[in-house]
C-alpha cells in the first residue's frame, strides 16, 4: 500500500507484496526469494491513515545455484505475538537459519502487548519458526518504552533459561558488534 509514495518520489524499483506473496531476484550465481509474512502491528504515519496499508515481516531465501546451498533469513519487523501466524511461518519454511527478532520496547505491557513482543515472546517466536540462530533487535537504540536500556538482554537470558533454549542460539549483541553464522 505504499508503492504510490515511492513512485511519487521518483523511486521506481519497487516491489509491493502482501502476506504470503514473494518477489524473486537473480544475483550472479544466486537466486533470492523475498517472501512477505504476517506480523501483528498497525500502520500509519498521519492522522487519517491508520491501518490503511499492510505491515509484515520477511523471509529471504538465498539459493546458491553452483553449490546447491540454501539459507533462510527471517526479519520479523515490529510485531506483537500470536502463536497462529508464527507457527504457520515455521511450517511454511521448515527451518530458519538466521532470525532478527525484536526484544525491546515492551513496557508497559497494557499498551505495548498488541504491537511489540517482550523477550519471552521473542523466544516463543524463535521456537515457533524453527530458528537455528536468532539475534535480538529493537533495543538500546531509541528510548521508546519504560523498561531500562539493558533490561531486554537480561529478560531474554531468563526467557531462554525458562524455555530450556541454548543461550548461544539467541543473542542480544551490542550496536556495532557482529557475528558470523
Amino acid at each position: 500500500g505504499v508503492k504510490k509514495w515511492f513512485l511519487k518520489n521518483k523511486i521506481q524499483n519497487v516491489h509491493e507484496l502482501s502476506w504470503w506473496e514473494k518477489a524473486s531476484f537473480k544475483v550472479n550465481d544466486m537466486t533470492i526469494d523475498i517472501h512477505a509474512v504476517p506480523a501483528q502491528h498497525f500502520s500509519g504515519r498521519g492522522i487519517f491513515d491508520r491501518n490503511m496499508t499492510s505491515w509484515c515481516g520477511f523471509v529471504a531465501k538465498f539459493n546458491c545455484l553452483d553449490k546447491n546451498l540454501s539459507k533462510n533469513v527471517y526479519f520479523s519487523g515490529d510485531t506483537g505475538y500470536n502463536s497462529k501466524d508464527f507457527k504457520l511461518i515455521g511450517e511454511c519454511f521448515n527451518k530458519i537459519d538466521l532470525s532478527l527478532i525484536p526484544i525491546g520496547a515492551y513496557h508497559p505491557r497494557k499498551f505495548m502487548k498488541a504491537v511489540h513482543i517482550n523477550p519471552k515472546e521473542a523466544v516463543k517466536i524463535h521456537k515457533d519458526i524453527n530458528s537455528i540462530f536468532s539475534i535480538g533487535m529493537h533495543w538500546q537504540t531509541f528510548n521508546l518504552s519504560d523498561e531500562g536500556p539493558l533490561q531486554p538482554p537480561y529478560d531474554l537470558f531468563l526467557a531462554l533459561k525458562e524455555f530450556k533454549v541454548n543461550t548461544d542460539s539467541f543473542l542480544a549483541i551490542d550496536i556495532g558488534e557482529y557475528v558470523n553464522w
